[in-house]
């Protein structure tokens, strides 16, 4: 085939589709269309042996894969291949993990390629996306771009005010999935982190320490669990990030010397007026300032309001983003499927749209991108010569400040003493991060359903907060507090009831007896707390080893909200249409050869798989029996009863399919990766 014939061919629509998941508020139907310009992995002297890539997705608790190609750097995958997904999304903000893998059949470990990720919480449902991402890997917490991929995702709602209810519940909690062998284990949590992982028992300890230390310092972003330097200094170096956060400073600025942001447009018949531009916010902050002047009542419905506020300005900032692939969805558009249960028509989008635009806007984010980072890193070294000043001045030879000097990871390897010390500071750092990002993730709107229903919930409790008189609230309960608990009757409670006496006052037996009381309520409340996190634990480690037995030894987070620094977005090359046009209409019809069960478990005493949950089949499930001599063959039974549900995916091989049900071979032998069919480039 030429190139124009495979350009072709392979935006027809898919012939068969996978579908996995064990979701019900809808489906995330995505197809990898092609890869470009990826680096050559496979490099030889003759130049013949080019990367073999194919692509891992991770969503929520399901883990697919596509075919592999040989000895191509910009893959196409054909209709006909295993290239086509449905997912079942169980919570709206849920994001799409992309991995792109050389495919190794000698080598156990994959070598890696990039990743990305994809937010669909900003999709439309109706419409279908053709996005393209760079994909990168992370060194040092800085991105390179290590070429391109092509996705087209389309996003369908049973109904979409469940899904925004279901946007209601905040969790931080993360999916879990597990794979049977350890090499997809480093694969998949590449994907979802861009972390190297090693399992226990893969290497010996040194040697797993020494290449975790070099590719954490030279190939891959480090685990915030393994002590290292740079981490630190690049976490201390975020957090100062967040303290110039540009989108807030601008929103005051703007307030404060009333610049104009809202455009009225006058209905004027036979007659076409200028646009009007109206300071908006400055005008309600000068309302609300009189008001708060005249009436202190109203600070709590105020605080409430001022919330909602600041969100629906950032909403505002991201909206007038020239680049259509930045702009969140509008709060009109939210509210109306919440209280209609609809959603506007939705519109196409033309590739390269305002990329001129686009282009100017990214150049000077850029510029000031870099100037932030060139002011920090003067103020470190300013910092660092002060305090070498100071210190020759003061005390001699000044130390050097290791955690903004060190950078080499033969150094790390002397830090093990520290670990007890730095390691927690590290993980201290790294939830503020983490924390910071989701609130990032939500003033953005990246998390749209979030934001919504913070900006809605605000509202609300400012309206409601208007009607309630506080002045009188707040003086009633004072005088309830003092007629009730500070008056003079309180010494009857006292002689009577609490007989209260000061320590100096009461005898030795006393002071024991009080002792011994002490520490009784000390145990309850201990053993209290004692039994609550243990059954918290035996929870975890009875869900873990569920897990463990039904889909694999490893098991990984995929993590719910957005809490990654910097967020990835489609290419200006991306485009949209409506579902219902001419092109759309053909590209919806989904013919599912293939299931895999997602690994969601239900239940609390004896946890079910969304298969059992589903189909009613109990035979997943492990059946105790009262009678010992029955125990050893019902255990039997239920492990080749799982044998199908683990999720063990093999690139290049073509699952067998009975029933809409996928089953795969769970052998450990490394035969399995070459075996099925595999399509070769041309």
């Amino acid at each position: 085939m030429s190139s124009q014939e495979i350009e072709s061919e392979v935006v027809q629509p898919s012939r068969g589709w996978i579908e996995s998941g064990s979701g019900k508020l809808g489906k995330v139907y995505c197809e990898v269309i092609g890869c470009d310009n990826l680096p050559n992995l496979d490099f030889n002297l003759t130049g013949g042996n080019k990367t073999d890539p194919f692509v891992c997705l991770v969503y929520e608790d399901s883990i697919v894969h596509t075919d592999v190609l040989y000895n191509v750097l910009a893959p196409r995958w054909m209709p006909w291949t295993q290239r086509a997904f449905v997912f079942n999304i169980m919570h709206p903000n849920s994001q799409i993990f992309i991995g792109v893998f050389d495919f190794d059949a000698t080598d156990p470990n994959h070598d890696v390629v990039g990743r990305a990720t994809c937010n669909i919480s900003n999709f439309h449902p109706g419409t279908i996306y053709t996005v393209q991402y760079n994909l990168h890997s992370t060194i040092n917490f800085q991105k390179k771009i290590r070429g391109q991929i092509t996705l087209r995702i389309r996003v369908e709602w049973e109904s979409e005010r469940a899904a925004l209810l279901e946007g209601y519940n905040i969790s931080t909690q993360p999916f879990h999935v597990a794979v049977v062998r350890r090499q997809f284990f480093r694969t998949v949590a590449y994907a979802l982190t861009n972390e190297v992982r090693c399992s226990a028992g893969e290497l010996t300890p040194i040697l797993c320490d020494l290449l975790t230390i070099y590719l954490c310092q030279f190939v891959l972003q480090p685990s915030p669990y393994q002590l290292n330097l740079n981490t630190i200094s690049n976490y201390i170096t975020e957090l100062w990030t967040y303290w110039e956060f540009t989108h807030i400073n601008q929103f005051f600025w703007a307030l404060i010397l009333w610049k104009s942001h809202y455009t009225l447009y006058l209905p004027i018949p036979f007659w076409k007026p200028p646009p009007l531009y109206i300071p908006l916010r400055s005008m309600v902050a000068f309302a609300w300032g009189i008001a708060l002047s005249r009436n202190l009542e109203l600070f709590p419905s105020f605080v409430a309001f001022s919330v909602a506020w600041v969100l629906i300005a950032t909403h505002d900032a991201q909206s007038r983003r020239p680049s259509v692939w930045q702009r969140p969805r509008g709060y009109f558009d939210l509210l109306g499927a919440l209280l209609f249960n609809k959603t506007p028509r939705p519109r196409g989008i033309a590739k390269f749209h305002d990329h001129d635009r686009v282009r100017k806007f990214k150049k000077i984010e850029k510029a000031i991108k870099q100037a932030q980072e060139e002011a920090l890193k003067f103020y470190y070294l300013e910092q660092a010569n002060f305090e070498s000043q100071a210190a020759e001045t003061s005390m001699g030879t000044a130390d050097l400040d290791i955690s903004t000097q060190t950078s080499g990871g033969i150094i790390d390897m002397f830090m093990v003493p520290f670990i007890p010390i730095l390691l927690p500071v590290q993980l201290w750092l790294h939830w503020f991060c983490r924390w910071f990002r989701i609130a990032k993730g939500i003033v953005l709107w990246r998390d749209s359903y979030y934001a919504f229903w913070l900006v809605t919930a605000s509202l609300v409790t400012s309206f409601v907060f208007l009607w309630v008189p506080w002045t009188l609230v707040i003086k009633w309960a004072l005088k309830v507090v003092v007629w009730v608990f500070l008056g003079p009757w309180m010494k009857l409670v006292d002689v009577y009831y609490y007989k209260y006496k000061e320590r100096n006052e009461k005898t030795e037996e006393e002071i024991k007896k009080d002792l011994e009381e002490e520490l009784k309520q000390l145990r309850n409340q201990w053993s209290g707390w004692s039994n609550y996190r243990k059954m918290m634990y035996e929870e975890a480690v009875k869900t873990k080893d569920i897990k463990e037995y039904m889909f694999g030894h490893y098991v990984m987070g995929v993590p719910r909200v957005k809490d990654e620094f910097d967020y990835d977005d489609p290419l200006p090359s991306s485009s949209a249409e409506p579902k219902d046009s001419d092109e759309g209409r053909a590209l919806c019809n989904v013919n599912i050869v293939g299931r895999k069960h997602g690994q969601e478990l239900f239940g609390t005493m004896i946890r079910l798989r969304e298969k059992d949950m589903v189909e009613g089949d109990q035979q997943g499930c492990m059946q105790f029996s009262g009678e010992n001599s029955e125990m050893d063959g019902s255990h039997r039974s239920d492990q080749s009863s799982l044998e199908g549900s683990r999720q063990e995916f093999q690139p290049g091989g073509t699952p067998k399919c009975d029933q809409n049900v996928i089953y795969e071979n769970e052998s450990d032998d490394e035969s399995d990766w070459t075996d099925g069919e595999k399509i070769k480039s041309a």
